[in-house]
């Protein structure tokens, strides 16, 4: 029984065994088949690329016999041969030109750049710094197209109606700086505000209206161009400056909304400067929103450049004696900026308080 017993077992670990074998012979099997598929597969692969770019080579080659035909020289004409052969002497001697002109003009800009970051430069004139001109009809032209400049820039600044809501009354003013010879100058003066008036906006654009071509005992008004009802070009005459303004104003009216432009003009050609002269120079806008039950909603925005003489920008000195602005002594320079930029928020909340709110009265 024993002896028996443990023959058993010795045959059971024999086929135990083998099976083991027989496994990994099986695996070894399977292993190199799939080495050898795909060994066979990368063959078959580089073979397709091969021929795949032979056969573009080939139809490459083909499309360029097609569009630029091999000219035989010597079956030529001796006329047309000289001209072929010189006209392929200019082609690559433009190529080279070309190139070397290429070459060249980035040379030109480095230069330029390194030229304009170290010398002094005058200023390139603002796209509202312009001239009008005496012709009648380019003068009419320029005069209704800086009014529709303006009215755009007004209508992309605020493409979309009014919220509808209290308002409170806002000014909100900010100088552009920059430097000169003298030190530190003003670039430009830019304002905003906002305002409501218990009025129709149609009324309130006629009262706002009349403010820009009515004289007033502190404002003198000479209209020049009337180039339509609502599109005037008119001189201002005001305390605080030493020198006219002329200024272009026109009216557009809108559906639920009216805007007024204005465009104060640096250079013109009938209205030459003289030397001592001074203009301010800009432009900004008004733009009036019905907001219901008989409410109108006032934006106004401006932006000024620096005051020109007949040959440059003005200093900050220039610019306060423009305004009558004088420095006491030990004063600095640019108090006149802080002094310019009150009398402009002034002006403009006079104009709300005193020209414009007390026609519209609260019943």
């Amino acid at each position: 029984m024993l002896s028996t017993k443990s023959k058993g077992k010795k045959v059971l670990k024999e086929k135990l065994q083998v099976t083991k074998e027989d496994a990994a012979k099986k695996t070894a099997a399977a292993t190199k088949r799939k080495q050898e598929q795909r060994a066979r597969e990368k063959a078959e692969k580089t073979e397709l690329q091969k021929t795949e770019q032979e056969l573009e080579a080939e139809i490459n080659l083909l499309m360029r016999k097609f569009k630029y035909p091999v000219v035989v020289l010597n079956h030529l004409p001796s006329e047309i041969k000289d001209a072929v052969v010189a006209n392929r002497h200019r082609m690559r001697t433009g190529k080279e030109l070309k190139k070397r002109l290429e070459e060249l003009y980035e040379v030109t800009k480095i230069l330029s750049n390194w030229v304009f970051a170290h010398y002094p430069h005058e200023p390139k004139p603002t796209m509202m710094e312009t001239t009008l001109l005496g012709h009648d009809e380019c003068r009419s032209f320029g005069q209704k197209w800086l009014c529709e400049k303006a009215l755009n820039m007004a209508l992309s600044s605020h493409p979309l109606p009014a919220l509808l809501g209290r308002v409170d009354d806002n000014i909100v003013s900010w100088p552009h700086l920059g430097e000169d010879e003298t030190g530190t100058s003003l670039e430009a003066f830019q304002l905003h505000s906002q305002f409501s008036v218990m009025g129709d906006f149609n009324d309130v654009a006629k009262v706002i209206w009349g403010t820009y071509v009515n004289s007033t005992p502190q404002i003198n008004i000479e209209i020049v161009d009337k180039i339509q009802d609502e599109l005037v070009y008119f001189t201002v005459s005001y305390g605080p400056l030493k020198s006219k303004v002329l200024n272009l104003a026109g009216v557009f009216r809108l559906k639920h909304r009216i805007v007024i432009t204005f465009t104060a003009i640096a250079y013109d050609e009938r209205f030459p400067m003289i030397d001592g002269d001074a203009r301010t120079h800009g432009f900004g806008w008004t733009i009036l929103d019905e907001m219901g039950e008989g409410v109108t909603l006032c934006r106004q925005s401006q932006l000024l450049y620096t005051p020109v003489s007949k040959h440059r920008r003005l200093n900050l000195e220039q610019i306060g004696d423009l305004v009558h602005c004088q420095l006491r002594p030990g004063e600095p320079r640019e108090n006149i900026i802080a002094k310019y930029q009150n009398m402009m928020e002034t002006g403009n909340a006079m104009q709300r308080d005193l020209l414009i709110r007390p026609q519209f009265p609260i019943l």
